[in-house]
Parts: structure tokens; sequence; C-alpha cells
């Protein structure tokens, strides 16, 4: 029998978020009131602690419970931006605007944030060590990540026709597999960096070499990529029947693998064996170094030690919840409405790569004397040059 023929379209149209229902006005209002507070009261105190010095030592925990409010209201406000999104634009198309601008300034902000990660552990000899190579190397997969999805959304906020050329659809297809597997590996990498340094403190130089965290971060690219050609090959080599409108703001594999008119079996199974080593060997891992960490740690004998050897991990373990407790929300469930896909990607894609800079230059006392030391240097020559 003569095989289909596999043909791709030019273009797909994304449905973005237009089957929420209507929610009633009242409700929003107060429901978004409430949340603007809430993120005004935590990011008060997060900022009252970072210029009163007085305060940095008995606040510093209290900082950190801040940011997981900030992170969960975060989740909530974009709930109801996604509802007013599917019920009041297609009546309303003037908040389209105003969604482009909110989408624009955290775009922006990411990009500044882990790009100043990057530059700073560059330029400050200070930050060359394992720990900052792998936060570079975190930062440039959230860069990936935000430079592939985020530009097509605000393309079609701005623009009328909400389409995405083959091309392109092709090219996030890619770079979102390898991105995202290659960042679960990476943080799976990164519990593995701060066990060692906890719990082998004197042997950390010696284990944690230069070579060896370079051949580690190969790892989790290589085998980002390899997942990436696997499940992306499959999926485009699906017959669609014509069909070329994606549920989704974004090309993705699942919503690709939704759209086909074949047999999808073995795309599914494709997708299901990748889950064990990307999607629960990491946090299996993660929790397992946080185990052992947790010993080590109730047994120092000061508080003072305590609590320097927590900060050393309460930003990862924070990034780490806010990246796979989505995701496996999300994967791990293969009843899931696209409604909630579509949100939880948004979350990953917008919100994430978002709040990974500030959560790990927050209190971080190295990054910060990083940055005052640059900005004391480019004074010292401005004044120079003014002589």
């Amino acid at each position: 029998m003569e095989g289909r023929k596999v043909i791709f379209p030019n273009n797909f149209f994304l449905l973005s978020f237009s089957e929420f229902p209507w929610l009633e006005k009242p409700l929003s209002k107060v429901d978004l009131v409430s949340n603007i507070l809430t993120l005004v009261g935590n990011s008060s105190i997060i900022l009252l602690s970072l210029v009163d010095p007085r305060l940095q030592k008995s606040m510093y925990f209290l900082d950190n419970i801040s940011l997981l409010y900030l992170s969960l209201t975060c989740t909530i406000v974009l709930q109801l931006v996604a509802n007013l999104w599917g019920s009041l634009l297609p009546e309303f198309p003037w908040l389209e605007r105003p969604l482009f601008a909110v989408v624009l300034v955290s775009y922006i902000l990411t990009l500044l944030g882990n790009s100043s990660i990057i530059f700073l552990s560059l330029v400050d000899p200070r930050l060359q060590t394992p720990m900052y190579f792998f936060l570079d190397n975190l930062s440039v997969l959230d860069l990936s990540l935000t430079c592939t999805t985020v530009p097509q959304l605000l393309a079609n906020l701005w623009e009328p026709d909400k389409t995405i050329a083959a091309w392109g659809c092709i090219t996030q297809l890619y770079i979102y597999t390898w991105v995202g597997t290659a960042e679960c590996a990476l943080l799976a990498v990164m519990a593995i960096d701060r066990y060692v340094a906890v719990c082998r403190p004197l042997h950390y130089t010696l284990i944690m070499r230069p070579w060896v965290c370079v051949q580690m971060a190969a790892v989790c690219w290589s085998s980002g990529l390899a997942n990436a050609l696997l499940q992306a090959t499959l999926t485009l080599q699906l017959p669609r029947c014509g069909h070329h409108t994606l549920d989704h703001f974004f090309c993705e594999a699942s919503v690709l693998i939704k759209l086909a008119c074949g047999d999808t079996s073995a795309n599914e199974l494709a997708l299901t064996l990748m889950t064990i080593p990307f999607g629960m060997m990491p946090p299996l891992l993660v929790l397992i170094s946080y185990t052992f960490i947790a010993r080590a740690v109730l047994k120092l004998p000061s508080a003072e030690g305590r609590r320097k050897a927590l900060s050393t991990c309460s930003s990862h373990l924070l990034v780490v919840t806010l990246f796979f407790a989505p995701g496996m929300y999300l994967y791990l469930q293969p009843s899931s409405k696209s409604s909630q896909a579509k949100f939880i990607s948004f979350f990953c894609c917008v919100i994430t790569p978002l709040l990974n800079p500030l959560i790990y230059t927050l209190r971080n006392k190295d990054v910060q004397t990083a940055r005052k030391r640059i900005l004391q240097s480019q004074a010292s020559v401005k004044s120079f040059k003014a002589k």
C-alpha cells in the first residue's frame, strides 16, 4: 500500500487562549486587586531587606518566603490574565496592547537579568567557580528558551495576523525541546554540585575541577540535543492532512502530535520513554542530593554554620521547584486540558526565566560585590577622563 505523503504547511494559526470561559467582572476585579496588593507587599519586603543592612541577616529566610509567595501569586495573576485574554480580547481587541506591554517588559527584564549574570561571571575572577559556571549555563538556556518563544507571542499580540512561518515553527520545536531537556539535566547537575560543596567541602575543588564541570555541562547540552533530534524529527514526519491550526501560542511537540491525522503511537511512546530520564530522574537526583545535604546541615554545631549552608542551597531549591513543579503537573497528566498546557507553558517560558536571575542575585553577596566593583571602575574611568 502506498504510504501517505507528509505535507508540511506554510503557516500555522495560533488560537492562543481563546477557549477560556467568561469571568464575571466583579470577581475578576477583586481577584486582580488582591493579587496586585500581594505583589506590592512582598516586593516591598524584599526591597527593604536589600537597601537596609540591618535587615539582611534577620530577613534572609523571609525574603525567600516572599519570593515563594510572589511565584504563587504570579501563577494566579497569569491565570487571570489568561482568562481575560480568552474572554475579553475577542470583544475588546485593544486589550492586546496592554498585554503586549506586560510581556515586553518581562522579556526585556529577562534579557537584562540573565545577560548580567553571564557578564559578571566573565569579568570577575571571584565568580569563576563551578557554581557560577553552571549558573551561566542556566542563564544561556533561559535566554534561548525566552528568545525562541516570546518574540512570536509579542508578534501575535501586536499584529492581527496570528500566524507563524513553517521554518519558524520547526525552529521553535527543535530549540524548545533541546533547551527544556538540557535544563532538566542541568538542574540535577547543579544539585550534585551543591551536595559536594556542603557534604564534601574539603574535597570540593578536587572533585569539581574545571574540566569535570565542562564535561558535566556538555552531557546536559548533548543529551538535550539528542532528545530534540529524536522528538522533533518524529513529530515532523507525521501526516497532518491539511490541518495547520495550533491550539497554542508556539510550536510544541505534544501540540503538533495532536494535530496529526495518522498513527501517533510511536510519538507518544517516545515522549513517555523520554519522561523517565529527563522528567523523573533529575527530580529524583535533586531529592537524594538535598536529603544528604539536610543530614549534613543538621549535624553542624553552630546555627550560623547551618544558616550559611542553607543559604547556598535555597536559591537552587527554589529554582528547581519553579521549573519541575509546573512541568510535572503538565506532562504527567495525559488528560490535561489545552488551556492548562498553554498556561503552564506561558509560565515556564516567560515567568521562570524572569525569576531565576532575581532568585540567584537577590541576596548573593558575591554578585552584588562584583556589580559594585564594575560600577566603581566605570566611575573612576569617567572621573579620569573628566580630568
